[in-house]
C-alpha cells in the first residue's frame, strides 16, 4: 500500500520521501523523491525523515498474521513508534498527518450498517495494535499539534509495487496467486461472508484528497473509506474467474466450503457518508486492480 500511495503522489507532481527501515535501492519510479531511513526508536533519526515534509502519511505496521503471532510487538510498534513519528512530526513542523487504520476495528466479522459511531469491539491484536496508533493521533489532535487524520479502511485491492512487498496473504491476491499457479481457486470457507472491496487506485486518489483539501471542509478525526458496496469473497473470485477468462485466456474452476441452505450472508454496508460530505468521491471498479494483480502474479509465480 505504501508503495502504491508514493508512486502515485510521485505521477502527480509531489516531492515524496520514502521512509524504511532498512537502506535499500532507490525504486527506479521514485523521479521527484528521495529514500530515508526511519529509526523507529530514535526520535532524531525520526525528526530528520519528516524535516522539510508538509504532510506525513503513515502506512507502516505489521499484518494481521504478524500481530496474532506477536501481540507485544505490533502493540510496541503502533503505540510507541506512532508516539515517536507524532512527536518528531510536531518538532520539525510537519502540518497534516494521515494515519491509515483497518475497518476491522470495528468487529471480526464486518455486518451491518457500520459508520464511524459505531463503537470498535474488535481484540484481536491486529485491531488493538490499530487503535492504539489512532489514540495517539487523537490525542495528538487535541493538543493542537497538527491535522490528524484516521482512514479506517476497507478490503482494499491491488497489485504491489515490487516482490517483496508483504501482502499475498491478503484474500484476493492469494486467489490470484492461486489462478496462475494452479488454475484454479480454492476457498478455506463457504465464501458468503460480506466485504467491502476498494480499488487500489480509489484509495491514493482519497488519500491525495486528504493531503490537499482545505482544513476548512476537513474535519480532523475518524473517516470510513471503502466503496459502500459489500461483495461476498465467492462474489469476488467469480469476478477473478472472469477477469481471468479476459486476461489470460482460461476460466478457473472455484472450490469452497459448502454451505447449509439455510445459510444467509449477513448484508454490510460500510458508511463512508463523512468522506462524501468532505466533497471526496470514492470510485468502486475492481476490474482494473484485479487485472493488474492477475499480471503481475503470472510474472511473479510463473
Amino acid at each position: 500500500m505504501g508503495g502504491r500511495l508514493a508512486h502515485y503522489m510521485v505521477e502527480r507532481g509531489h516531492f515524496v520521501t520514502l521512509g524504511t527501515r532498512k537502506q535499500r535501492k532507490t525504486p527506479d519510479w521514485l523521479v521527484n523523491g528521495r529514500v530515508a531511513i526511519a529509526d523507529w526508536e530514535d526520535g532524531c533519526s525520526l525528526e530528520d525523515m519528516c524535516r522539510g515534509i508538509d504532510v506525513l502519511i503513515h502506512s507502516a505496521g505489521m499484518n494481521a498474521s504478524d500481530c496474532e503471532a506477536d501481540p507485544i510487538a505490533a502493540l510496541e510498534f503502533s503505540g510507541l513508534a506512532t508516539s515517536r513519528l507524532i512527536e518528531a512530526a510536531h518538532i520539525v513542523g510537519v502540518r497534516r498527518f494521515i494515519y491509515l487504520s483497518t475497518a476491522h476495528v470495528y468487529s471480526r466479522r464486518l455486518v451491518g450498517m457500520i459508520s464511524e459511531n459505531k463503537a470498535p469491539q474488535n481484540t484481536h491484536p491486529y485491531a488493538s495494535s490499530n487503535l492504539a496508533a489512532e489514540n495517539v493521533v487523537l490525542y495528538a489532535n487535541e493538543l493542537g499539534k497538527m491535522e490528524g487524520y484516521i482512514l479506517r479502511l476497507s478490503n482494499v485491492i491491488g497489485a504491489p509495487m515490487d516482490l517483496g512487498a508483504n501482502c499475498w496473504s491478503l484474500v484476493v491476491n492469494d486467489l490470484c496467486r492461486q489462478v496462475v499457479s494452479k488454475g484454479e481457486m480454492v476457498l478455506d470457507s463457504t465464501g458468503l461472508q460480506q466485504r467491502d472491496f476498494l480499488a487500489m487506485r480509489s484509495l491514493c486518489s482519497t488519500v491525495d484528497a486528504f493531503c490537499s483539501k482545505s482544513s476548512d471542509v476537513l474535519e480532523q478525526g475518524l473517516y470510513n473509506v471503502g466503496s459502500e458496496k459489500s461483495m461476498s469473497v465467492f462474489e469476488v473470485a467469480q469476478l477473478i474467474q472472469r477477469r481471468c477468462k479476459r486476461m489470460l485466456g482460461f476460466s478457473p474452476s472455484i472450490k469452497r466450503q459448502q454451505a447449509k441452505s439455510e445459510l444467509v450472508s449477513a448484508s454490510l454496508r460500510y458508511s463512508c457518508q463523512k468522506v462524501e460530505d468532505a466533497g471526496i468521491y470514492i470510485e468502486s471498479s475492481l476490474d482494473r486492480e484485479v487485472d493488474e494483480l492477475l499480471a503481475f502474479s503470472k510474472a511473479t509465480f510463473i
